[in-house]
């Protein structure tokens, strides 16, 4: 649903436990989808996602959800998203993980 809401509106989605600390404004002007990359790994934070209407990474990302496995819960709430990012690199604009998470 997330994704179908960002698609035809655009906007921030964010889960309901991600704490703001600071102003998305400089975010706002960056191009395409705002994502966080896990430095452990090929795989996408997807907790916080700024996008305008119609963005083709996440029109890409909804297509793929067809193939959803129930059975596997990150293949596409994060494994999947970050192989998109390497091959779509041009969609989405990848930051540093200690832009949106803070260290523990």
């Amino acid at each position: 649903m997330r994704l179908e809401v960002l698609i035809q509106d655009g906007g921030i989605y964010l889960d309901s436990d991600v704490l703001i600390l600071r102003s998305f404004d400089p975010l706002l002007n960056l191009n395409n989808i705002v994502k966080v990359h896990q430095d452990d790994q090929e795989a996408a934070f997807n907790a916080v996602i700024l996008e305008k209407k119609d963005a083709t990474f996440l029109k890409r990302l909804y297509d793929a959800y067809q193939n959803f496995n129930q059975n596997c819960w990150d293949c596409h709430s994060v494994r999947l998203a970050g192989r998109l990012t390497s091959m779509y690199p041009n969609e989405i604009t990848v930051l540093p993980t200690n832009t949106i998470l803070r260290p523990s």
